[in-house]
């Protein structure tokens, strides 16, 4: 089944192609950091918990580079961070897609985590979110920092110390961009007015945003309530615009020349 949205922007109209659709998921469970930070990103597993310290600290970003990151199922992916960390920013540099089956979780305030994979990111029916803050996960190349630098994934050099500021766009350099899929319809708490909540979920009035070539729900459920969903594609090269407030992620939707985006914002 197939669904179309209409989005219309300054610029130019959109059409958003969110497809359902059934595929088999690969069983990834690695997470091997790489060797192309200045501070190693590290991991210790402890029963089923993967903890996940190191990294690169740039002012109140903090920097993670692995060749391979997939969460198994019934086990924990844990970022142990320090409490004054407000981006959580992980890249991978292998060729494997990320296959999440278990959970995500991440201490801190308010932190959010980007995870970035140019070779495309599935959430299993298991896979499931426990952060502060908000959630990115998105197959671009690379973020950019305004005008002070990137933090690629296809090109990984390390991070200059400069990159203090939060990202300001999504860069995406591949002709053909991996999809999203979320299949994930694990428990996911009581909501405010005590129901079950089911799939991924950020704190309320927290953004959750998938951005990738296509973005596949298949029977997937996202929550974000009193906060900001948006599903975003691109169809050709170019950059996608994110604007961070004081609560929120929020993609600016500027379709440019020979580039669209494919997006639909649910609040």
């Amino acid at each position: 089944m197939r669904f179309r949205w209409l989005q219309r922007t300054g610029f130019a109209s959109c059409v958003a192609f969110f497809t359902i659709q059934s595929h088999k998921v690969r069983c990834h469970a690695q997470i091997i950091p790489d060797a192309t930070l200045p501070n190693q990103s590290t991991v210790r597993l402890h029963d089923n918990t993967r903890f996940i310290e190191g990294g690169t600290r740039a002012g109140s970003n903090l920097f993670h580079s692995f060749s391979e990151f997939s969460v198994p199922g019934n086990s924990t992916a844990f970022f142990n961070t320090s409490p004054d960390v407000q981006n959580i920013i992980t890249r991978v540099t292998g060729s494997a897609r990320s296959d999440i089956n278990g959970l995500i979780k991440a201490d801190g305030i308010v932190t959010n985590l980007f995870l970035i994979n140019p070779n495309g990111i599935v959430f299993g029916q298991n896979g499931s979110l426990d952060i502060r803050g908000s959630f990115v996960a998105t197959t671009a190349n690379a973020l950019q920092f305004g005008n002070l630098g990137t933090f690629s994934a296809t090109n990984p050099e390390a991070p200059t110390p400069v990159l203090t500021i939060n990202p300001s766009a999504f860069l995406y350099n591949q002709i053909s961009t991996a999809p999203i899929q979320n299949n994930s319809v694990a428990p996911a708490g009581l909501h405010l007015a005590n129901f079950e909540t089911y799939g991924l979920r950020v704190p309320d009035g927290k953004s959750l945003l998938l951005i990738g070539g296509n973005v596949i729900m298949d029977g997937g459920q996202l929550n974000a309530y009193g906060g900001r969903i948006e599903l975003a594609g691109v169809s050709a090269p170019g950059n996608i615009n994110i604007v961070i407030t004081t609560n929120l992620l929020i993609v600016c939707l500027l379709c440019l020349t020979k580039f669209c985006i494919k997006s639909q914002n649910l609040r």
